[in-house]
């Protein structure tokens, strides 16, 4: 997720009100004004420093999607918002690495 992509998370976590609809807030209203709704959203997987996800819809349909797409649409639907396990072991691993090197190096300081 990018700087652009943590300012719109930002702004649906602080409930910040824009004068004009976002893009995801559009896709919503596209969404609900065909008769369909977020049921979850899944982040599926993460392969070559790529996460994936989808929005599933209230008929079971799963659309690909980028996480930084769908994440906000989980927030503002207060749909659930659901991580593989696989993705979950993988972060937890690069987390401890990433966690020994960081003492490591403050061991060498």
């Amino acid at each position: 997720v990018g700087p652009a992509e943590a300012a719109i998370v930002a702004v649906v976590l602080e409930q910040v009100e824009l004068p004009r609809p976002s893009p995801h807030n559009l896709a919503l209203a596209l969404l609900a004004a065909s008769g369909g709704a977020v049921r979850e959203v899944r982040i599926t997987r993460l392969a070559e420093k790529i996460f994936y996800a989808e929005v599933v819809l209230a008929d079971g349909t799963a659309v690909d999607a980028r996480p930084s797409d769908a994440i906000p649409l989980a927030l503002l639907t207060g749909a659930p918002l659901l991580v593989d396990p696989d993705v979950l072991e993988t972060l937890g691993a690069v987390l401890a690495l990433l966690g020994a090197i960081g003492t490591l190096v403050l061991r060498e300081r």
